[in-house]
């Protein structure tokens, strides 16, 4: 007879993978947010696994929780909409929303002003790592502008060190584009 092989949730391991391995609760954060990405669980099967799991030492993932919810898929997203979040000057901005731009092709910015048509795109190599992913990466920029999309693109770094001067910079140019005609671009996503 065999033994049995003991067998665990993925919302199961990330939970018990916070509260004894990883303290740091930033890491916490952007391990959730890849592990949802990628689709290994859900929001609301974690949600139900801290009754089960030790709860202690989990904020990072309670966060990334509720960053993904919000629409991030990485920290640096996470960081870019809280700093949105605390803006009294911009209208609301979705994260990774759906752009279908005229002639059909799709582009995801990582945030977009509907109403302005502002897009930003947080550009990082390690998200991005791969020579295509990053070349695709940094060309949809330009179907977006050729679209009528005006484009800010920051560097993590930036939005870590720097993310309350960044803001000002969006809320200075979101300022600025206010009025002016918006292009023709559906929006395919449940935040705009």
């Amino acid at each position: 007879m065999c033994a049995a092989i003991p067998v665990t949730t993925p919302s199961r391991c990330l939970l018990d993978a916070a509260s004894w391995e990883i303290p740091d609760t930033e890491d916490q954060m952007a391990l959730t947010l890849a592990v949802l990405q990628q689709g290994l669980t859900r929001p609301r099967d974690v949600h139900r696994e801290p009754r089960y799991a030790r709860r202690n030492h989990t904020l990072g993932v309670s966060q990334g929780v509720a960053a993904f919810e919000r629409g991030a898929w990485s920290r640096p997203e996470a960081v870019l909409g809280e700093l949105f979040d605390g803006s009294n000057v911009l209208p609301h901005v979705c994260l990774n929303t759906r752009l279908v731009l005229p002639g059909g092709s799709v582009r995801v910015p990582d945030g977009y002003v509907r109403e302005v048509a502002l897009a930003i795109q947080v550009h990082s190599r390690t998200y991005h790592a791969r020579e295509e992913y990053w070349q695709r990466t940094v060309e949809a920029d330009t179907d977006l502008t050729r679209a009528g999309v005006v484009v800010l693109g920051v560097t993590p770094q930036t939005l870590y060190d720097t993310g309350e001067s960044f803001l000002r910079d969006v809320e200075q140019t979101a300022a600025k584009l206010h009025g002016r005609p918006l292009p023709d671009i559906a929006i395919r996503s449940r935040c705009c």
